[in-house]
Formats: C-alpha cells, sequence, structure tokens
C-alpha cells in the first residue's frame, strides 16, 4: 500500500516563523511559534541522520575521556613504581653501611685484643 503524506496541514499560520520541528505521525512537521503545524513533509532521514552525528561526537568524546583517565593512570603508576624503587635503593644503601661498619667493628676488636 502506497503512504499518502500530508504536505499543508490544517492552519497555514499568520506568523510563518518555523521556531522548532517536531514529529507529527512519523513526519517531519515544522511548528509556528503559535502552536499550529504548518507544513508538514516525509523528510525524517535528515533528521536522524543528524542525530546519528550527535551520538558519534558523544561517542568520541567518552573515548576521549577514557584515553585521558588511562593516560592518568599510567602516569600514576609509573610515579609510584619510581617511588618504590628509590625507598628500596635507600634502603639497600642503609643496610649495607651499617653491614660495613658492624664488620668494621668486629676487626677492631679482633685486632685490639
Amino acid at each position: 500500500m502506497a503512504r499518502t503524506y500530508p504536505v499543508i496541514i490544517e492552519f497555514l499560520c499568520i506568523h510563518s516563523n518555523f521556531l522548532c520541528h517536531q514529529y507529527y505521525n512519523s513526519f517531519c512537521c515544522y511548528f509556528c511559534c503559535c502552536n499550529h503545524y504548518y507544513y508538514c513533509s516525509n523528510d525524517t532521514n535528515k533528521k536522524k541522520k543528524k542525530k546519528k552525528k550527535k551520538k558519534m561526537k558523544k561517542k568520541k568524546k567518552k573515548k576521549k575521556k577514557r584515553k585521558e583517565k588511562k593516560k592518568k593512570k599510567k602516569r600514576r603508576k609509573k610515579r609510584r613504581k619510581k617511588r618504590k624503587k628509590k625507598k628500596k635503593k635507600k634502603k639497600k644503601k642503609k643496610e649495607k653501611i651499617e653491614f660495613k661498619n658492624l664488620y668494621i667493628h668486629i676487626t677492631q676488636s679482633t685486632t685490639s685484643d
């Protein structure tokens, strides 16, 4: 069955300001400021494409945010690792010094006898 698409519906409005575009029975309708729908056509595809583009933009923004978050996490991890390594090095150095001192003490005590 062939569908009949309304072209002009109800009133021809005096103002003819097409402020908002709304859907009316799945047709794309242009409404005037006084809410009388003035012109209807079946070009709903245009609107759908625009919506898809918006969604894509949102997805891209979300992807960007995710990537930024991942980068931040990686940076944090690297910083933490570096800190841990530094702490370990410091501890090792301290232990070595203590051990040397002990060794010297022992040798001194044996030589003094």
